[in-house]
């Protein structure tokens, strides 16, 4: 596991980071088929350096480095998902390990809904960003509860989809005028009432 840790180090910028993010999930899932508590933590470690080094590069570089927050979106959903795969998996969670896992949501659903706003344009792109993450936890809602994940689950899918009640109720706000919401078309309408069905599941 040591020598594993040897290629982020080499790695230049935001590919450092997705180096160790990558690094992290890998190490994970050995600790989950090994039972290993100590390479858990120590994934869990190299997750947490992948986010803070991820803020320091996002200050310092001079362009937005989308391919990181990709990444490192990816990673963190990954490592809560293939955490509830298996009921073998889901036992050997603890009460610290669920609580990191909602901050990985947080994180991820975060930097997920700013990827997408950054990708789609024009007026509707708002709410184009918030119907395919929400989208996206429905499926991962449905795959992992037919999986019979629970509360190493569920704890996490609610902190993370918290992002996306503000952003919906922001996006209500500015669309607000005098006691009335005011929509640009019956498309937005439409999104936005499918959305909000996603976000009740």
């Amino acid at each position: 596991i040591i020598i594993s840790l040897i290629p982020p180090i080499l790695l230049k910028e935001e590919w450092s980071v997705i180096g160790w993010a990558l690094e992290g999930v890998l190490i994970f899932i050995f600790a989950l088929y090994r039972q290993s508590t100590v390479s858990r933590y120590l994934a869990i470690a190299l997750l947490i350096v992948a986010g803070g080094l991820s803020v320091y590069y996002l200050v310092e570089l001079s362009y937005f480095p989308s391919t990181m927050y990709w990444a490192l979106s990816f990673c963190y959903f990954a490592v809560v998902v293939l955490a509830n795969l298996h009921e073998n998996f889901q036992k050997q969670m603890t009460h610290s390990t669920i609580v990191f896992f909602s901050l990985l949501l947080l994180a991820a659903t975060t930097m997920l809904f700013v990827l997408l706003f950054d990708h789609f344009d024009g007026e509707h792109q708002y709410i184009l960003a918030l119907s395919v993450v929400s989208a996206l936890y429905v499926v991962l809602n449905e795959v992992l509860l037919w999986r019979k994940a629970t509360w190493s689950w569920l704890i996490p899918k609610w902190v993370g989809v918290i992002p996306l009640y503000v952003i919906g109720l922001v996006f209500v706000i500015d669309r607000s005028h005098l006691g009335m919401i005011e929509w640009y078309s019956s498309w937005e309408r439409i999104a936005v009432a499918v959305t909000g069905v996603l976000l009740s599941v």
